[in-house]
Order: structure tokens, then C-alpha cells, then sequence
């Protein structure tokens, strides 16, 4: 039985949203789903089937959306003190959360969600005397108050309080902002868990479990940064940083298809006399082509301070060339539709901004496009 485990993390749950959509696209399948925070409402949505549904919910969604009055006045506020000051005028009131509460309302069939195949579960924290973990699956959420208790694992300290039957409770994140012990509990020993910042682990000490962990592979901003750009952003890195991982790609900041030592040889051997030009240039007497691969990739690894294989120190240099062409990143590649692309729009002229020690890898580079479009 294969489980899903969701961190808490508010806006940064977009990243969710995109693995969730790449999970799919490959043919995963959890029978379980659980969370905290907006993990829990992420679960839920995979929970109900609806993935591309919840792609697209992140997609649209707006900060003014769901804090109107709080995003006028932070806009309105001039910086600075004053900026401060109305931060801690809505944080001391406590933020508005009516029109999120409408839109899980919207969103969410409770009936369908309790007949779903995939079991759903949430944390949240009850507030008495002592704080208190709960840790509830969907038949342990009395009918009809699915959406009190989603708003109850996602009650952010700053929000408005939640209280349900007179109890009040404080988002599920607090106490555990990464549920795998909730699953273990149950049962579970296949988990997938999606992070989203931080190095949250289970230590299962002597107890056989696999757990995958996805995390993203830069930063995704704060909780509270429901931008348009800032959504986007996520979304598109956990659905491309989950492709990485199913599909084997390589690449930091760009997603390429796997190839080998071979494969590189055989294209750059079209373009030996690129190889051979630089070298030159560099003061490099070379005989042979395979020679002029080895000092090539030597050369590039010195400037890049890259010390791995033939196919890492030469993705390490297509990424940085890339990244000063400013090429689009939200593609999978090959290798060489990655340098067809930058050869078409290669404008690496001499003042470029590059730091000193990489300006023979910039030259190499304008001579291999130069080759390239012929």
C-alpha cells in the first residue's frame, strides 16, 4: 500500500500542485494521502481525483483573492515603518480567512471525497490546557465538517482563530509539519512525502519503511507569497523538478535527458574543429580528437570547478551558457536541442558581464554556435 505525505507550507504549496500533476502524468498511484497545513488541502484534492482541477485552482489563484483587505493595505502602506507597522496591526487582529473558508466550501464534495478509493488524512493541533496533536483520517472527521477541519490544519497562528464545538485549534504544521509517523501508525511503509523547505525526516529507527522524498531545488518563497509570479514559479518548479526525478534527468537548473560519454563524443566530433580552435588559442598543442575531448572537458571543469563525469562537466557548461542566454528553462531537452536553441540566439558579445576566469568558456562557446548554424 503506497501512501502520500504532504508538508504544510501555505503558498509554497503550489510546488505540490505541479509534482502532484507530474506524479499523475507518470502513472503513480498512492492509496493513501494525508497533510498538514495546505498539504492537508492538497491531499484532499488528490485525494478527490481532481489533480488537474488543483493545478489550476493554483494556477488562477491571488493573494487578493483570498486576503482582500489585507493585500490593499499592504500595498497601500509605503515601506518601511509604516509597512511594519500595518504587518503587525493584521497579523494582531488576525487575518481574515472568510474567503478561503468560501472557497474550500466551493471546492470540496465531501460525500465523493469520503467514497474515494484513496483514504484521506489530516493533523491539526486542539488547543486546551496543553497543545495536542490530532491526527484524523476522513472516518474520524464527523459528516459535514470536512471544511472546518481543513481550516483547522491549516490555521496559521496569524489568521483568525478557528474553533469547532467550542475547541479551538492552531494549523497542524506546529506540532507536525510532515505526517509520516501518522502513516507508519496506520500502517503504511511505501510513502512518498513532498517537502517543501527544510530537511524533515522520519527516523524510522529499526523499522523497514521506504520513504522517497521530492524537494525543491531552490527556493520557493515564504508562506505568504500568494503572487501570480511567485505561484507560477512553484508550480512549474514541482512539476519539472518531479520529472527530474521520475524520468532520470540531469541538470541543476534545467531539466535534460540523460545521454552518455559516447553520445557527446559522436556530435562533438562534427565539431572538432571548434574543439581544435580553442585549444589552440588556450595554448594547447594537441594530436587527436579524442585528446582534444579530454583537454576540452579538463579546461571547461577548471573554470566551472566541476570534478564529475565527461556527461556532468559538460551539462555544467551547457547550464551556464544557458542561464546567460537567459534560454527558457520549463522545457525537457536534449542535450543538443539545448545548444540548437542557444545557437539561434546566441549573443554572448565581449561585454557580457561574466566573471574574468570564465571568459574562455564564453569564447568557446560563441565558436561552437558560430559552427553550429552552419
Amino acid at each position: 500500500m503506497k501512501a502520500l505525505c504532504l508538508q504544510g507550507g501555505g503558498a509554497k504549496g503550489a510546488y505540490q500542485a505541479g509534482a502532484l500533476k507530474a506524479l499523475q502524468e507518470r502513472g503513480c498511484h498512492f492509496d493513501c494521502a494525508i497533510g498538514a497545513s495546505v498539504g492537508a488541502i492538497n491531499a484532499a484534492m488528490y485525494a478527490s481525483g481532481r489533480v488537474d482541477e488543483l493545478y489550476k485552482i493554483w494556477e488562477n489563484l491571488d493573494y487578493a483573492d483570498l486576503f482582500p483587505e489585507e493585500s490593499r493595505l499592504l500595498s497601500e502602506s509605503a515601506g518601511g515603518l509604516s509597512f511594519f507597522l500595518t504587518v503587525l496591526r493584521l497579523f494582531g487582529n488576525g487575518i481574515d480567512t472568510t474567503r478561503l473558508r468560501a472557497l474550500l466550501t466551493k471546492t470540496f464534495d465531501e460525500d465523493a471525497l469520503r467514497a474515494s478509493p484513496v483514504r484521506f488524512g489530516l493533523v491539526t493541533v486542539k488547543v486546551g490546557e496543553q497543545k495536542e496533536l490530532e491526527k484524523l483520517f476522513i472516518e474520524d472527521i464527523p459528516k459535514g465538517r470536512l471544511v472546518d477541519y481543513l481550516m483547522a490544519s491549516a490555521a496559521i497562528p496569524f489568521f483568525t482563530k478557528v474553533e469547532i464545538d467550542g475547541v479551538q485549534y492552531l494549523d497542524g504544521g506546529i506540532m507536525d509539519n510532515l505526517p509520516i509517523g501518522m502513516l507508519v501508525e496506520a500502517g503504511y511503509s511505501d510513502i512518498t512525502a513532498i517537502r517543501l523547505g527544510g530537511d524533515i525526516r522520519y527516523d524510522n529507527g529499526d523499522t523497514p519503511l521506504s520513504i522517497e522524498y521530492f524537494d525543491p531545488s531552490e527556493g520557493i518563497g515564504h508562506t505568504m507569497s500568494f503572487t501570480k509570479a511567485s505561484i507560477k514559479h512553484s508550480l512549474l518548479l514541482g512539476y519539472y523538478d518531479t520529472l527530474r526525478t521520475l524520468d532520470g534527468l540531469v541538470g541543476k537548473r534545467f531539466y535534460v535527458k540523460p545521454f552518455t560519454a559516447q553520445e557527446l563524443r559522436h556530435v562533438l566530433k562534427k565539431h572538432a574543429s571548434s574543439l581544435e580552435k580553442w585549444l589552440r588559442v588556450l595554448g594547447e598543442k594537441v594530436v587527436g580528437f579524442d585528446e582534444q575531448v579530454d583537454r576540452l572537458l579538463k579546461k571547461i571543469g577548471a573554470i566551472l570547478g566541476e570534478s564529475g563525469s565527461e556527461t556532468e562537466i559538460w551539462t555544467a557548461f551547457a547550464e551556464r551558457i544557458a542561464t546567460a542566454l537567459d534560454l527558457f528553462r520549463w522545457k525537457v531537452y536534449t542535450w543538443e536541442e539545448m545548444f540548437s536553441e542557444m545557437a539561434k540566439q546566441c549573443d554572448l558579445g565581449e561585454n557580457e558581464q561574466e566573471d574574468a576566469a570564465e571568459k574562455p568558456l564564453f569564447a568557446f562557446a560563441r565558436m561552437l554556435f558560430e559552427e553550429w548554424k552552419k
